[in-house]
């Protein structure tokens, strides 16, 4: 079976590029006040984290939501680009986003418990990528292995 057909079968490339996809939209998506505000969600994660041990960045955040929303739109246009691709940058660009999950988590999980639904289901998919790019790597080294011995 040909590798074009092995990915067309994959359902982590499948997810692969339906976050790439996701991700891309959300970027556009995210400094549009209408479809989501991120200064109020901010200033509401900092007030359900006052007393806790995440306030101080929290209110930080809250103080300064362009910069949040700067951050955000370039990781989340990278991680697009670099997930539809599907180049040697995969790995790196789903240990980054896994990190920025779990900011995202650490900072609005008790204002929006929803976020564990959907940033568990991103984190799930990233590590399905990182051990999916991990065995591409594994198989290539055997088959090059096996071409030296011949």
């Amino acid at each position: 079976m040909s590798d074009e057909k092995k990915k067309k079968r994959d359902w982590v490339f499948i997810g692969q590029r339906i976050a790439a996809v996701l991700y891309g939209i959300a970027a556009v998506l995210k400094p549009i006040k209408p479809v989501e505000d991120v200064a109020a969600e901010l200033l509401m994660a900092h007030e359900a984290n006052r007393g806790s041990w995440i306030e101080g960045p929290s209110g930080w955040f809250a103080g300064h939501p362009w910069f949040v929303i700067a951050v955000c739109f370039v990781s989340m246009i990278a991680l697009a680009v670099v997930y539809w691709r599907d180049r040697w940058l995969v790995r790196a660009a789903a240990a980054g986003n896994l990190v920025m999950l779990a900011l995202f988590v650490a900072i609005l999980h008790r204002a929006a418990p929803q976020i564990f639904v959907i940033d568990g289901a991103m984190a799930a998919l990233a590590v399905a990528i990182i051990l999916r790019q991990n065995r591409k790597i594994r198989e290539r080294a055997g088959a090059e292995g096996a071409k030296a011995a011949v």
